[in-house]
Parts: structure tokens; C-alpha cells; sequence
């Protein structure tokens, strides 16, 4: 699910980044989002790893 995720932010930011903004230092702004985003994705734990036993 995690690379769901990834995949649909780095597509969206893509798609955002080269047909509809024009100024470069926003587009710069954008890719550092997705970066982040994208980090924050994978660092954040699976559901259902960390429960604990019934």
C-alpha cells in the first residue's frame, strides 16, 4: 500500500509540476513536498504491524 501511495504523490506532482506551473522556484518547492511526502509515507509504521496479539 505504501507504494500506492508513492506512486500516486510522485504522479500527481509530476503531472502538477510540468503542465500546469509555470515558475521554476515553485515547481523546486513542489518536488521538495513530494519528497518529503513521500518519506513521510514510508516512515511511518504498516497498519496491523504493531497490534498486539488477542
Amino acid at each position: 500500500m505504501k507504494w500506492t501511495v508513492a506512486i500516486s504523490i510522485v504522479l500527481s506532482l509530476t503531472v502538477s509540476a510540468v503542465f500546469l506551473i509555470d515558475d521554476q522556484i515553485l515547481r523546486i518547492v513542489l518536488a521538495l513536498v513530494g519528497v518529503y511526502a513521500v518519506w513521510f509515507a514510508f516512515r511511518r509504521p504498516t497498519a496491523g504491524r504493531n497490534r498486539s496479539p488477542n
